[in-house]
């Protein structure tokens, strides 16, 4: 891990602006909460915002444009938060891909399905006792939310989790978020993973500009994976992290997306 640098950094960005107008291909790829939208304190208030949503419309209808997020959320709820239809969602951090009709669904995460909803039901039961937490039932993952718990009671949270996925050992594993336990198939495959795949479903090339953005724990394995000449950006400072470059909010996103937007506006009446 390294210190990201300053995206809008003047030689940084001028760097960037050459690299996106002289790509054959720009794969624009992102994390919805903290990244398009700030972080709530309840997911069903991350709305994402109508100027944000008209960007990334604008942004999928360009030439030579590929769109995507990939999000830890199902695929259900980030569909239904972003309702733009010619763009990819990569949902519950990639097990499930989804491009225009099509929707692929890993394999083994198929499997453990019926343990994942045994596992739902003995959790609602068990973690009701403790005050604030959500879970959620996302398909192929389960998400126990503590942002709303008191931090004397987290410790419990954890424990009890534990002890209720320790049996299925070897079949689900419990991985962290910003104020989140996630409860996945215990297979080797991240944010990191989807987004390889989904570059070779595509074709990107040695020519393409392939470019990252994430702000959690999650997106570490994505900017960890992809090759050396992505732009991996990661969404508020941090002294260390794996991604190259940094933005200090999600305002920051939005205006790199208008950038993006004016610089094939401008290329485009140049030609």
């Amino acid at each position: 891990m390294t210190v990201p640098t300053y995206l809008f950094h003047g030689n940084v960005w001028n760097s960037i602006q050459h690299r996106i107008t002289t790509s054959n291909r720009t794969f624009l790829l992102f994390d919805y909460d903290g990244t398009l939208v700030p972080i709530k304190k309840q997911p069903s208030l991350s709305i994402l915002p109508v100027k944000m949503r008209s960007l990334i419309a604008q942004l999928s209808i360009l030439p030579n444009i590929f769109v995507g997020i990939v999000t830890g959320r199902s695929l259900y709820d980030i569909r239904n938060l972003v309702r733009i239809k010619n763009i990819l969602y990569a949902a519950n951090h990639g097990f499930q891909i989804h491009y225009k009709k099509q929707t692929w669904t890993h394999a083994d995460a198929k499997r453990v399905l019926p343990l994942l909803n045994k596992v739902d039901v003995v959790l609602a039961k068990s973690l009701t006792p403790i005050k604030g937490v959500l879970l959620e039932n996302k398909g192929v993952t389960l998400s126990v939310h503590y942002r709303n718990v008191n931090p004397e009671r987290v410790r419990r949270l954890k424990r009890v989790l534990k002890q209720i996925i320790q049996p299925y050992d070897g079949m689900l594993k419990i991985t962290t978020g910003k104020k989140v336990f996630e409860v996945r198939p215990c297979i080797s495959w991240d944010k990191g993973q989807a987004i390889l795949r989904i570059l070779k479903m595509f074709r990107a090339t040695d020519k393409s500009i392939i470019i990252f953005i994430g702000d959690d724990k999650t997106d570490e394995d994505a900017f960890k994976l992809l090759p050396s000449r992505a732009v991996t950006i990661r969404v508020g400072k941090n002294k260390s992290s794996n991604a190259k470059y940094f933005v200090r909010n999600t305002s920051e996103v939005r205006q790199f997306l208008e950038n993006i937007i004016s610089l094939k506006h401008n290329q485009r009446d140049h030609l």
